[in-house]
């Protein structure tokens, strides 16, 4: 932005940061919000929001943990034959409109997964 001061400059960046962290965490919820068949429970723990913001657009590195209850398991079962846990890195692209930033693009590299007794770790982790 022309003729901002410094400090000026740093509450922007600051504001942008929030509200992009603010549309990132608002779409994670909505997916916990939305009903999948399958599935009985689902909670996404995001941390460690990295933002860049360059004009109108900006990038987001954040570390997720998902955790998923299956709803065709029996409650008897352990948690561990109930359910399975994911975690990974989530990029996203978002591009800024006059209502505010909207994400254009998500990523997930998974870097784990435990289901039952059964754990992966995918290359490159």
């Amino acid at each position: 932005m022309k003729n901002e001061t410094a400090g000026q400059a740093e509450v922007n960046r600051c504001l942008d940061n929030a509200l992009i962290v603010r549309v990132v965490n608002t779409f994670f919820c909505a997916l916990e919000e939305k009903r999948f068949d399958d599935l009985y429970f689902r909670q996404h723990l995001l941390t460690g929001h990295d933002v860049d913001v360059d004009a109108d657009t900006a990038a987001v590195r954040t570390n997720l943990v998902a955790i998923h209850i299956w709803n065709d398991r029996p409650v008897e079962a352990s948690m561990l034959d109930r359910s399975f846990t994911a975690s990974g890195v989530i990029t996203a692209a978002l591009r800024r409109f006059p209502h505010g930033w909207r994400i254009s693009k998500t990523e997930m590299r998974v870097i784990l997964q435990i289901e039952g007794v059964k754990s992966t770790v995918f290359e490159g982790a």
